[in-house]
């Protein structure tokens, strides 16, 4: 492989990590790939390109999965909320999973005292507030059902 930049080279390898690297110039290898040697003409400016273009389309990707989540969490409080009034997420009758009912509702009481206390305004936990940051961990895996 071609180094043009000694100090780049080794700026990439501190900040970035050869096992994170190498996996951008696995297309660089000759083949055999088993015999680990690169093509004549294969640059680490070429692998790095490769890593920059990944984690663009990583961005833009987890960008978009991101606007899906919000739009899913919020038509599931919605839906909740009209159908169980704002304070669904503490009826218990409406969770399958019990255990999980109670981690979330101790891991929010916990929270709130924790690093809320001079907010009594949120005594009970906004339901908008419950949906969009369990969701995906916590209430995705609870099998809300209907009453």
């Amino acid at each position: 492989m071609i180094i043009d930049d000694d100090k780049k080279a080794l700026h990439l390898l501190e900040h970035i990590g050869y096992y994170c690297l190498c996996g951008y110039w696995y297309t660089l290898l000759a083949t055999p790939k088993t015999d680990h040697r690169f093509k004549p003409s294969s640059t680490l400016s070429a692998a790095f390109r490769m890593y920059c273009f990944d984690r663009e389309l990583r961005q833009i990707v987890l960008g978009e999965i991101e606007k899906i989540e919000v739009a899913v969490k919020s038509q599931i409080d919605h839906f909740f909320s009209a159908e169980f009034g704002d304070q669904w997420y503490a009826n218990p009758a409406l969770f399958n999973n019990k255990i999980l009912f109670l981690r979330i509702n101790e891991t929010w009481a916990c929270f709130f005292d924790e690093q809320l206390t001079a907010c009594s305004l949120l005594d009970p936990v906004p339901n908008r507030l419950i949906v969009k940051t369990h969701f995906l961990t916590h209430l995705g895996n609870a099998f809300i059902i209907r009453g």
